[in-house]
């Protein structure tokens, strides 16, 4: 079959199935997948107010579904979204700006963590059903990625007829797990309200072992990652390590509970995330911290004042380091800088968070690191000597105190002293009042025989 040929009478490329899979790989730890998926929900042009995230069954299939109360798409934005290479996120001119930047968010998080997924939209006057599928894709032996999007009047819930909906539902109906219309339409009336999306991913990615990626079970308010990893996080924990750690609690909770990873994903949330069925509580770590002080960073490569916020973790004080966020998003995690990268032994560093939006810097495509760029190894610089200065105010601080209470307690110990010196003056002075009680004074005023102290001493 020849391919299309675009305006200019040349061929247009096609993106092979297998690209699905590839393009996937770029979250090597499942949680920035999810991730990908509920900041496509906060981004300017959805603003949703909420996000439920859960499991659920279906012909029993284990699916992981995410619903959300935005503003909903049209067939076309839908085809966009799941097209590659379209993106209008740059556009935004308002203060809310998107997180990410290619487009590439909701086919790379869907497609990592399962190999199928159901998108059920509406935007108050048509409301769409469309499919990124490997295993239908692989079914039909297709060449290129194709999408079917079958659209329905929103009202009247009819088919609204095109050039492919009528083969796109067919196409859903036959590899989905929907096999009717009816069926179809109840996802789309589960989404609460007029406009909103609903994403069902199922054929979840396994363990070797068989068993689901995601461990279900242990919390039922929770998904978390179990002791045993997939092959991507093999190569970045030993079993056996990694539960030693874990057991030991130096590894943050948010790398293995996705309900702690959540809590701290945006510095400012402006979407309420309820995992589960339960509602996920936002932790400001900038203001869970002690001692905290903030400084300001102005880039050489930037007209700008960045603020910092250092301080101490009143919690495990092993996670340490730098909280890197990016336009309100959470992109590194306990970046270690200045005295807490040396392996010397010495235990400075530990214990100090630093908080920082870097809007100035670029994150890579799976939205876990920044690139490595001269601006990223500067502002690592940078935020590592302001570390180093705040490290050496406050552990000289310390001192100081501690030099003070040392004082304190030597002070109190020579006041007991005195005390007790006092105390035995006070005995002595006693035992001679009770002498003076026995004898009037007239007898220790004149010589006394012998027989005279005798009966002293008696009495």
């Amino acid at each position: 079959m020849m391919a299309r040929l675009s305006e200019h009478g040349i061929r247009l490329s096609s993106m092979s199935p297998s690209y699905l899979e590839s393009n996937s790989t770029s979250h090597t730890w499942p949680f920035s997948a999810v991730a990908e998926l509920i900041d496509n929900a906060s981004d300017p042009g959805v603003t949703a107010k909420n996000i439920w995230i859960d499991v659920v069954t279906v012909r029993e299939q284990l699916c992981l579904s995410f619903m959300d109360n935005g503003s909903g798409m049209t067939p076309n934005k839908l085809h966009k979204m799941l097209s590659f290479g379209f993106t209008e996120k740059g556009s935004s001119k308002s203060s809310h700006q998107p997180i990410g930047v290619y487009g590439n968010g909701f086919k790379s998080g869907s497609m990592r963590l399962g190999r199928d997924a159901l998108i059920f939209t509406k935007n108050g006057g048509c409301q769409s059903v469309g499919m990124l599928s490997q295993s239908f894709l692989q079914a039909i032996k297709a060449q290129a990625v194709i999408v079917p999007i079958a659209p329905f009047n929103q009202q009247t819930k009819a088919l609204v007829v095109t050039e492919d909906s009528e083969a796109s539902l067919r196409a859903i109906l036959k590899y989905s797990l929907f096999q009717s219309v009816s069926e179809l339409q109840e996802q789309l009336d589960s989404i609460q309200g007029k406009k909103g999306t609903k994403i069902l991913i199922w054929n979840i990615r396994r363990n070797k072992d068989g068993k689901p990626e995601f461990d279900f079970d242990t919390d039922a308010e929770d998904i978390r990652l179990p002791e045993i990893q997939s092959e991507e996080t093999q190569g970045k924990w030993r079993r056996d390590y990694y539960k030693h750690r874990r057991d030991s609690n130096s590894v943050p909770e948010m790398e293995f509970s996705l309900r702690a990873y959540l809590s701290i994903l945006y510095l400012k949330p402006r979407i309420q995330i309820i995992l589960r069925q339960k509602k996920v509580q936002t932790k400001l770590i900038a203001k869970s911290l002690s001692m905290i002080e903030n400084d300001v960073y102005k880039p050489q490569f930037i007209n700008e004042r960045v603020k910092i916020t250092f301080g101490f973790t009143q919690k495990n004080k092993e996670h340490y380091g730098i909280m890197m966020y990016h336009k309100n998003r959470l992109i590194k995690a306990h970046e270690k800088v200045g005295f807490q990268v040396k392996s010397s032994g010495q235990r400075s560093g530990v214990g100090v968070i630093g908080v920082i939006e870097c809007n100035f810097l670029k994150p890579a495509h799976n939205k876990q690191d920044f690139e490595y760029t001269k601006e990223y190894r500067l502002t690592l610089a940078a935020l590592g000597l302001k570390l180093n200065d705040y490290w050496r105010e406050k552990k000289e601080k310390k001192a100081k105190e501690r030099a003070f209470q040392a004082l304190e307690r030597k002070s109190q110990e020579g006041d007991t002293e005195e005390t007790e010196e006092e105390d035995e003056d006070g005995e002595e002075e006693e035992e001679e009042e009770e002498v003076y009680d026995c004898f009037p004074p007239k007898l220790f005023t004149q010589q006394c025989c012998g027989t005279c102290f005798a009966l002293l001493v008696i009495c």
